[in-house]
């Protein structure tokens, strides 16, 4: 686990447990912890891992709405919304899943929320 491989992998694990731990605790500083470590991971991955990228764009997206900001969520998650609802990975899957069920479970009356929602049905079709 040298190198920059080895750090995003790292941060990228950190983000999700801080994820993880926010979700289960509705700590919204582990939440911010979670949008720190996974923004850095993010930004390590090299462009040819294209589902590493999706997994770690949908992950901050869901700290974001962890950590409170349901319109970063929704921004950073519009942006792969139709690669993510087409991906057959499980992870993806799994990160789109628990987003999505954040947002409109306690956001649901926003209108970017609303936006979103739209914007997920139609990429399914």
């Amino acid at each position: 686990m040298a190198g920059a491989e080895g750090a995003m992998r790292v941060d990228s694990a950190i983000g999700g447990a801080l994820r993880d731990l926010a979700v289960a605790t509705g700590d919204r500083a582990a939440a911010r912890r979670a949008v720190d470590a996974t923004a850095r991971s993010r930004a390590q991955v090299p462009p040819q891992m294209r589902g590493a990228r999706l997994l770690l764009t949908l992950r901050l997206a869901d700290s974001w709405a962890c950590a409170g900001d349901p319109g970063a969520a929704v921004a950073l998650a519009s942006e792969v919304l139709p690669e993510a609802v087409r991906s057959r990975e499980s992870m993806v899957t799994a990160e789109l899943r628990g987003l999505h069920s954040r947002l409109t479970g306690e956001w649901a009356d926003l209108p970017e929320v609303r936006e979103y929602r739209e914007r997920l049905l139609d990429a399914g079709e």
